[in-house]
């Protein structure tokens, strides 16, 4: 009994452990020439969803002057969602379609 018990307990230790094992390897990232690639830091976790020029692209729209509210949240929020080059090509689009919509720019003579 005192057998079975011991070979039972060490079966389970192995298993436990080469389970452990093979479950940190598989969340293990390598590079191309087998080298381990280290956990990213909180600031690199940050930075990958908010890149640091879209931000700068947000400070600067901020200190326009003249800027609006009703353009500034907009490009803030596609800037910091997408990229500052996406938020000024939508933004932009958005408003020359209001543009064109409003009908200020009749040609009558």
């Amino acid at each position: 009994m005192r057998t079975n018990f011991r070979l039972s307990a060490a079966t389970l230790i192995a298993f436990v452990s080469m389970h452990a094992v093979a479950y940190a390897e598989s969340l293990a990232k390598y590079n191309q020439k087998g080298e381990l690639i280290h956990e990213p830091t909180v600031w690199e976790k940050i930075t990958h969803f908010v890149q640091p020029e879209n931000v700068v692209a947000v400070l600067v729209a901020a200190m326009l002057p003249g800027m609006r509210k009703s353009v500034f949240w907009p490009f803030a929020g596609l800037a910091l969602y997408g990229t500052w080059k996406f938020a000024v090509c939508l933004c932009f689009g958005y408003y020359l379609i209001m543009w064109l919509m409003s009908g200020a720019n009749d040609v009558r003579e």
